[in-house]
């Protein structure tokens, strides 16, 4: 039940999920993927690497530059349509398939590498789904959760307004009761020692993103902002009212954005706090 409505929600707000994302730095993240992998780019040596909860792909397309041989694995056939159209833009090769991430269809000791970014914590069951992606993992084998960065497992939630049918009442409820959604790095790490991973240890980095004008309306929908104090920024006439997003964004709390003016376009500048969290699995 659960499931359902969150797979629900997922794929009305796909499109606006992927156009939040349109700020993701692929490049910073190269070095960030090589950093906790201890890598150069090239170095994955057409290794099997497993993207569970891929989304629109965005960490998968990175990690097919250090090399891998990836396959992205989402529940939602709407991010996974999304997923397909951005790699024929980019033109490179890899798999993306429509699964669950608490029942992986793959045999055991299958992939070198499973990575999870932003998606623990929507699982109903994350300790099941934390024993299905080392189950796949080969000997020797690695897996990186990629988590907010909370600094104490009672932060309240924003709560989401009833914005395009996307973050309804409905959703709010339910992801309430989700065991991990305000899960600190220390418990992440916990589960995946009790998965019997070893040399476990966190990393923590910062994101850093730029969304210009264009992008800024998808993100603050993506953030629970009110759909009639976007429509009042006027967005979509190229002029942006940047004392009225500034005090949007003091109003809701969101203390890892910023505003800021390069060469006449407004630009959003978000810096959060991330932590990965590496282990492995015994050879």
């Amino acid at each position: 039940m659960i499931k359902d409505i969150l797979a629900k929600r997922w794929e009305v707000g796909a499109e606006h999920y992927a156009l939040g994302s349109n700020g993701f730095n692929e490049n910073q993240w190269l070095k960030i993927m090589e950093n906790l992998l201890g890598i150069k780019g090239g170095d994955g040596n057409n290794k099997q690497a497993l993207d569970v909860g891929t989304g629109p792909g965005v960490l998968a397309f990175v990690l097919v530059k250090l090399g891998y041989e990836v396959t992205g694995l989402d529940l939602s056939a709407s991010m996974l349509s999304i997923a397909e159209k951005r790699k024929g833009e980019l033109g490179v090769s890899c798999s993306f398939i429509k699964g669950d991430a608490e029942d992986l269809p793959f045999e055991s000791n299958t992939f070198d590498l499973v990575t999870n970014r932003l998606n623990l914590w929507t699982l109903p069951n994350p300790g099941k789904g934390v024993f299905h992606w080392v189950r796949v993992l080969k000997p020797g084998g690695k897996l990186v959760l990629i988590v907010n960065d909370r600094k104490h497992p009672f932060e309240e939630l924003k709560k989401p307004k009833n914005n395009r049918h996307i973050f309804t009442d409905e959703y709010y409820n339910t992801f309430q009761h989700l065991p991990f959604s305000t899960a600190t790095p220390s418990q992440v790490k916990a589960l995946v020692e009790a998965a019997g991973l070893h040399h476990v240890f966190i990393q923590t980095f910062i994101d850093e993103r730029s969304f210009s004008s264009t992008d800024i309306k998808h993100v603050l929908t993506a953030n629970h902002i009110e759909e009639k104090e976007i429509e009042a920024l006027n967005i979509d006439s190229g002029i942006v009212n940047e004392q009225q997003l500034k005090n949007i964004l003091k109003r809701y709390n969101i203390r890892e954005m910023e505003v800021q003016s390069n060469q006449g376009d407004t630009q959003l500048i978000m810096r959060k706090r991330m932590a990965a969290i590496i282990g492995q699995k015994e050879k």
